[in-house]
């Protein structure tokens, strides 16, 4: 699976029996080592699963940012509160678990960062207005589909399911 055929079976808003689907690829991705990741993937990725918006994610998307230095650098920290910045925060407070501590003290790091207006990876990129979503923090306009421009001037329509999915 590459960038292309995940966008064209799944699209931006996946539905629900495609999100397993998704986590699969993602997970396969992170397990490999980074010069064999693909970070557009992964990226794609995890923005399907932010347009999901479940909290059972959050972790999902934290391990794969955190599988490797360019995945780091890849994946915006905004794609963990798919289902709110609130939301993420109490959910990551109440997993209790060292990957979510990590993950917690990483986003409450950038936010106050946001805040404070010292750069920080929510602001390294051109940032989009606020999304509600991401709790006011500016999400950094970092996606495009290849052959895209800014603003999606030049954005074909991306039919869905015209190639063989799983």
């Amino acid at each position: 699976m590459n960038e292309d055929k995940s966008l064209r079976c799944y699209g931006l808003q996946p539905s629900s029996a495609d999100l397993p689907h998704i986590r699969e690829i993602l997970q396969a991705q992170a397990d490999l080592e980074q010069h064999d990741q693909d970070t557009e993937l992964m990226k794609l990725c995890c923005l399907q699963l932010f347009n999901a918006g479940q909290l059972s994610d959050v972790l999902v998307i934290w391990q794969a940012k955190e599988s490797s230095w360019h995945a780091h650098c890849s994946i915006d920290v905004q794609l963990l509160c798919g289902a709110g910045l609130d939301a993420t925060k109490a959910h990551l407070r109440a997993d209790g678990s060292e990957d979510a501590a990590e993950a917690l003290r990483y986003l409450l790091d950038c936010e106050a960062s946001h805040h404070r207006g010292t750069s920080s990876s929510l602001d390294h990129h051109e940032a989009t207005p606020p999304h509600p979503r991401a709790g006011g923090l500016g999400f950094p306009a970092t996606y495009r589909p290849r052959g895209t421009a800014a603003g999606g001037a030049n954005r074909r329509p991306v039919p869905r399911r015209t190639v063989e999915c799983p």
